[in-house]
């Protein structure tokens, strides 16, 4: 019962290419049902949302408990949007976007971003950030950039619950059993791959015994197989309902952002949506956002990117207001010496 190719391979590095090739093969195969199963149980658990009626993103329609395709977001749901396309920096972004749309943020004559307070802010959330603003600012003055993304940040920070129960309750985070489920797939490929490994190493010691050496390139591989299971096992929590509803999202606002891009369209929520949707591309033809582009944006990818690669990290500045256009890792150990 020994004798089964390939674990009666003699020692040497045969087996060890040989184990390559089927582990490639089954992570990929893992990877293909685990990401059709994924797929599946994220659509599965959208709920049905009343979709926009007549008017698209004319219409103010009411905010609802749940946002998904055939709805555009108004209000809050914008925040959340932002937050599922690039988390809090996204939304910190977007806040002061905002802010530059009401007038409630400009440039002096000395090119100095100046905070002007309004009587009264449309918008929960910029009302928040015009209050934290006017407290740094004693009632109004300048700002740096600097001073502007804190503040905002700060305001996003509060609101992160609001922002995951909203979009839970959309089916746009994987659930808990969806994650578990695949999971599972994951532990129990990854345990049949490193069987076969196993198995290689008992059938060597009972065909071969102690007259070869130390099979360390195999327990090399073992680890690094062992290694690429758990990475797979961390699913993204961002799930493909998200994906979908982004995509609709671009879609569905096309016209709406051509409209703000060419100046015909400036209610702060169509400027807004069109930077959250359309990203640093909206950005650039708004004509209403120049401002914001040049003395905050600008200067912030900057300072982060600087001070980023000052830490020795990688170089990774904040996204801009809209995130991508659009829908919606690994490393290794290996052994030395021996054959396998």
């Amino acid at each position: 019962m020994l004798q089964v190719f390939p674990f009666d391979l003699p020692p040497g590095p045969t087996f060890m290419f040989v184990y390559l090739a089927i582990a490639m093969v089954g992570f990929t195969a893992l990877w293909i049902v685990t990401r059709v199963v994924g797929n599946a149980l994220d659509r599965q658990a959208v709920p049905r949302t009343p979709p926009t009626h007549m008017g698209g993103y004319r219409t103010q329609a009411p905010e609802t408990a749940s946002i998904g395709i055939g709805r555009l977001p108004h209000g809050n749901e914008r925040w959340a949007v932002a937050y599922l396309r690039g988390d809090l920096l996204q939304v910190a972004d977007a806040l002061v976007a905002a802010a530059f749309v009401r007038d409630l943020l400009g440039v002096d004559a000395e090119q100095n971003l100046v905070f002007m307070p309004r009587p009264y802010v449309d918008d929960a959330l910029v009302a928040e950030l015009s209050d934290d603003l006017g407290r740094i600012t004693s009632g109004g003055g300048t700002l740096t950039p600097t001073q502007v993304h804190d503040a905002a940040q700060a305001v996003a920070g509060r609101h992160i619950a609001e922002f995951e129960a909203l979009l839970e309750r959309s089916g746009l985070r994987r659930t808990r059993g969806t994650t578990a489920t695949l999971r599972v797939f994951v532990l129990l490929g990854t345990s049949a791959i490193l069987a076969i490994g196993v198995l290689r190493l008992v059938v060597r010691a009972r065909l071969y015994g102690g007259d070869a050496p130390l099979p360390l390139f195999l327990v090399g591989e073992l680890c690094l197989f062992a290694f690429i299971g758990l990475i797979m096992a961390r699913h993204h929590r961002t799930s493909a309902a998200a994906n979908d509803y982004l995509a609709w999202l671009g879609d569905a606002t096309m016209t709406m952002r051509a409209d703000v891009s060419s100046g015909r369209r400036r209610e702060p929520e169509d400027v807004e949506t069109a930077v959250l949707v359309g990203g640093l591309v909206a950005l650039s033809a708004v004509p209403m956002l120049a401002t914001f582009q040049t003395f905050y944006h600008q200067p912030m990818m900057t300072a982060l990117a600087s001070g980023n690669s000052g830490a020795g990290g990688s170089s990774c500045g904040s996204s801009s207001c809209g995130g991508g256009g659009g829908c919606g890792g690994g490393g290794g150990c290996g052994g030395g010496g021996g054959c396998s």
